[in-house]
Formats: C-alpha cells, sequence, structure tokens
C-alpha cells in the first residue's frame, strides 16, 4: 500500500503554524538564557540581585 505524500504532510492551519513559531522562539530563548545568561538578563533588564 502506497500512502499519498499530501496525507503525510503536516496540517497547515493557522493555529498549527503559529504553534510551531513559539516552538522555535521558545528553544532560541532557552538557547540564549544557556549560552549568555548575564547578557540577556542585561537586555532585558534584570538586575540579578535580590
Amino acid at each position: 500500500m502506497e500512502q499519498n505524500s499530501a496525507s503525510r504532510a503536516a496540517p497547515q492551519l493557522p493555529a498549527y503554524s503559529t504553534a510551531r513559531k513559539l516552538g522555535w522562539f521558545s528553544l532560541g530563548l532557552g538557547a540564549a538564557q544557556l549560552l549568555m545568561p548575564g547578557t540577556l538578563n542585561r537586555a532585558l533588564g534584570v538586575s540579578g540581585k535580590k
């Protein structure tokens, strides 16, 4: 049985597209926090002192 390539493709609904973009944004933000936390804190205006 051969499946049609359209049936395997992810749905291109607006909500799906938005969720996918937010997911990539979240991964990028997390990577930035891990790689350069001080720079990101200063850019966001967080002092880091209690």
